[in-house]
């Protein structure tokens, strides 16, 4: 199953039997994406990614695959992104904070909000 390109950011809460690992299959199509969760949510969860909570709230970050001749501009149009209210993360969870970085094709870009979606606690 394709997913979206991109996938929106959402909320997800906490079911019992739950972990990060499913949750990143189930909104991402690979389970191996579970970092990308843990960091945005390291507040809510606290230092044990394996330890979530039923009835916790946790934010899930969009995810974009950079495309062939993508750049800043193209992605922020697409992704229809207001530089202030997101956070932009390189796969290997690193901010981008540069204001003109360089995108290789097939690279995984996470967007984290600046608080608008997930503020259920």
């Amino acid at each position: 199953m394709a997913l979206p390109n991109p996938v929106e950011p959402t909320t997800y809460e906490v079911r019992a039997g739950d972990s990060l690992w499913e949750i990143a299959q189930q909104h991402y199509g690979h389970g191996n994406e579970w970092k990308a969760i843990y960091h945005l949510n390291e507040g809510r969860i606290g230092p044990n990614p394996d330890l979530i909570h039923p009835g916790q709230w946790l934010i899930i970050p969009g995810r974009y695959v950079v495309a062939v001749g993508d750049t800043w501009e193209t992605i922020q149009k697409r992704l229809a992104l207001n530089v202030v209210d997101i956070t932009l993360y390189r796969e290997n969870l690193h901010v981008i904070l540069e204001s003109n970085p360089h995108f290789t094709p097939g690279e995984i870009l996470y967007i984290g909000t600046g608080g608008g979606i997930g503020d259920h606690e």
